[in-house]
This record gives structure tokens, C-alpha cells and sequence, in this order.
């Protein structure tokens, strides 16, 4: 898994003992070379490793610069969120933007961590079943549209819980007959579920559509 750092974090590593006169925004001596362990850590996806030097930085971090501490907890916030801590890591994030201590650009890419943090965590689907509708339903179906096809479309919501589809359910549809084999390919569904501390994360209110085309004259047949 990548863990998106920003270069000018890097590049603020790089430069921690030069430039005297911006002393509020670069590294002190004493902790860069912590820091850059942890980054390198991080580069190499070692989370575990850096997640528990970066608290211990924390921790032990009594003499920290508020700009040293804010970018300590952004740089913990993408240890977290690798590790799929998304409420550690927004607390992080959150911690770091009310010091107010790192330079606009970067603030600003705190508040848009934040913000992709918000949305809904994603499952992969690994099994994914394909309804199989009955020529019967097309005689019940809606008026054809100009080009003589009728189109049919069914919305399905469900909840994930362990990577396994539940509380299956119609949102909406076009012609009712074609509910049934929509229900039943969903509930064979399966997902590569979203761990946070080592366990599924249970997910709701997921969507996802079927549709269904045919020409007008099949209904003939």
C-alpha cells in the first residue's frame, strides 16, 4: 500500500538544518534524524515500525516546535491511515491543522486529507454475480423509447459485514419482475472487506445498479 506524503514535507526534511532565519518551520537537530527514520519507514512499508517511533516522538517530545509537532502528526496520520485507522488518523490530521504551525500549502493539504478521510471506506468486490433476467419480464415492462428499445434498470442497496453482502434490498426499479433475480445475484456477492485493527470493518448503504436493454419486438415472441 502507498502512503501519500507530501514532497514538501520531504524536502523540509531534507533542509531541517539549514535556513536559521525560518527557525518555526524546520527540524531541530536533536529530532530530525528520527523523524527522517520514521519517513523512511513509512517509504518502505513498515507502518508498524514508524507508527510506534513517531508516538514515541510524541511522547517524548517536550522540547517540540509546534511546526515539528504538527508534522509529526501528519506524518503519524499516514501511518495510521495505511494501517486502516481512519479515525486515528483524522484525529492526527485534525491535531495537526489547529496548531497552525506548518506553511498554507500544507495546511491546505491537511484539510483536504481530512476531507478524503470523510468518505465512505471502499470494498473491492473479488466475486461479482451477473443477474439472470427471464425473457418472461419483458412483457411487463415500460413503453419502448424512440429508437423501439425498452430499457429497464434496477438499483440495489445492501450493507457489507465481513466481506459478505446483508440487508439486500430494492432502492428503485423500472419493472418489478426483474427484482427478484437482481436480489439473488447481489446476495452472491463477495468483498476483500476494509481492516481496521485487524478486523472487517462492517460497511452500509452501498449501491449499485443493474441494467437491462432489449428491442421492443422480443415482447412479440
Amino acid at each position: 500500500m502507498l502512503v501519500r506524503i507530501s514532497l514538501l514535507f520531504f524536502l523540509f526534511l531534507a533542509a531541517c538544518a539549514s535556513a536559521p532565519e525560518n527557525v518555526d518551520q524546520r527540524f531541530q537537530s536533536a529530532t530530525a534524524p528520527a523523524v527522517q527514520k520514521a519517513y523512511d519507514q513509512l517509504r518502505a512499508d513498515e507502518y508498524d515500525g514508524a507508527l510506534a517511533a513517531l508516538y514515541e516522538l510524541l511522547e517524548d517530545g517536550a522540547g517540540l516546535t509546534p511546526f515539528e509537532r504538527a508534522s509529526i502528526l501528519e506524518l503519524r496520520a499516514s501511518a495510521k491511515r495505511a494501517l486502516n485507522d481512519r479515525e486515528g488518523a483524522k484525529a492526527d490530521l485534525e491535531a495537526a491543522y489547529a496548531l497552525n504551525a506548518l506553511p498554507p500549502d500544507r495546511q491546505e493539504t491537511l484539510l483536504d486529507s481530512l476531507a478524503s478521510l470523510e468518505e465512505p471506506a471502499q470494498y473491492l468486490p473479488v466475486v461479482r454475480v451477473r443477474p439472470e433476467f427471464p425473457d418472461s419480464c419483458m412483457r411487463v415492462s415500460a413503453e419502448p423509447d424512440e429508437y423501439g428499445f425498452i430499457k429497464d434498470t434496477v438499483e440495489v442497496g445492501f450493507d457489507i459485514e465481513n466481506g459478505v453482502p446483508e440487508n439486500v434490498r430494492i432502492l428503485n426499479t423500472t419493472n418489478e419482475c426483474f427484482n427478484g433475480p437482481a436480489l439473488e445475484a447481489v446476495r452472491l456477492w463477495r468483498f476483500d472487506p476494509v481492516m481496521k485493527y485487524g478486523e472487517p470493518l462492517r460497511v452500509e448503504d452501498q449501491k449499485t445498479q443493474f441494467g437491462y436493454e432489449y428491442p421492443a419486438e422480443d415482447m412479440t415472441r
